[in-house]
């Protein structure tokens, strides 16, 4: 085992999403290197139950606020008592919560990783959490412009998200199948993706193409006003709510093409997972997505809130089997080389160790 650095991993999320992933990758990738590492997360959270897997340390933390006295106390005592090199904190939660319960204690780093794209607003609070860190980490470009904007210039590190490309990859046959599917996976979450785009690009294409299925995986509270969306327009046998799909791998494997319309995002998990597995994809032009998406060579970009253009290069691919199949081969090489647990591993490993100096 590689007993040179100590990571403690402190994830306050409930719920699986993105974030909660690319946790899992990177502490996987970093025990196959044998770093010492353990995780703070909330015992009922699905992180908590698939780092069992591991066999690292884990302890329950539950956090209700960034001024939870007892999640405070809890972290202040594990981090004393073992001592890590370095506290990793994944959410915004867990950086509010160490910026005050880790202050004083001697010899501990903390970094911070940052998953969304909107500009922080200047104001003391965030001041106070966002000067706490030893360093941050952006996610993609415009995440790390905003932090510098803000006024974090110093010990701000760019590290892409990664996706598992043993787990997520092509399914074969599927060119030969000859139904189109068009599909999106995510929380319905009405604030962050853009489910009305996606709706009325099913309308638009539905007319010339009815035979084409368009499916929602997830859950979330925007569901409701989901299904009216689809109700109004009658599409009810046009577009279908999966809702949770625990072979999400094997769901986005499936599509032909991954329609991710979004109003801000800070890199695109489910982008990648896509482009892994050979899908091409059709985005908005919003937060990192262009430093994933390479337009006309593994997928699409368009105006967000834009269902004419957005439909309008569904089409393309639907009508043209053969770019759907290039496009996906160049998208999961694309994947390979800059967005792999190995790579991104190996980076927040370098930044471990210099931080730990």
């Amino acid at each position: 085992m590689n007993t040179d650095i100590y990571i403690l991993h402190y994830d306050t999320g409930i719920s699986w999403r993105g974030g909660q992933h690319q946790v899992l990758l990177l502490m996987r990738e970093l025990k196959r290197r044998g770093v010492k590492q353990a995780l703070a997360a909330p015992e009922k959270s699905p992180l908590w139950k698939k780092a069992r897997e591991l066999e690292v340390e884990r302890f329950s933390l539950n956090a209700s606020s960034d001024i939870d006295v007892f999640a405070a106390v809890g972290l202040r005592k594990a981090v004393k008592s073992r001592s890590p090199d370095i506290v990793h904190l994944h959410t915004g939660r867990a950086l509010g919560i160490a910026c005050w319960a880790l202050r004083g204690i001697k010899n501990v780093k903390t970094v911070f990783t940052r998953r969304v794209d909107f500009p922080l607003k200047n104001n003391f609070l965030n001041r106070y959490k966002y000067g706490f860190p030893a360093a941050v980490v952006a996610i993609s470009s415009l995440v790390e412009e905003n932090l510098k904007n803000f006024g974090r210039t110093e010990n701000v590190e760019k590290i892409f998200s990664c996706v598992d490309t043993d787990k997520f990859k092509p399914l074969s046959g599927k060119y030969e199948s000859g139904r189109i599917r068009v599909g999106m996976a995510g929380a319905l979450s009405l604030g962050h993706k853009d489910y009305e785009t996606f709706v009325k690009t099913a309308e638009i294409v539905s007319r010339s193409h009815p035979e084409v299925s368009f499916e929602i995986a997830g859950e979330g509270d925007g569901l409701r006003r989901i299904k009216k969306m689809i109700k109004d327009r009658g599409l009810e046998d046009k577009v279908f709510l999966k809702g949770f799909v625990e072979d999400i791998s094997g769901f986005i494997a499936s599509l032909d093409i991954l329609l991710h319309t979004a109003h801000y995002e800070g890199l695109g998990t489910v982008i990648l997972q896509a482009l892994a597995c050979g899908v091409p994809v059709v985005a908005s032009r919003v937060g990192g997505i262009p430093e994933i998406i390479n337009h006309g060579f593994n997928g699409y970009l368009t105006e967000k809130n834009s269902p004419g253009e957005t439909s309008s290069k569904v089409l393309v691919l639907i009508n043209d089997s053969t770019k759907r199949k290039e496009m996906g081969m160049s998208g999961r090489k694309s994947v390979k080389r800059k967005f792999s647990p190995e790579v991104m591993a190996s980076k927040y490993l370098d930044l471990y160790k210099r931080v730990k100096k």
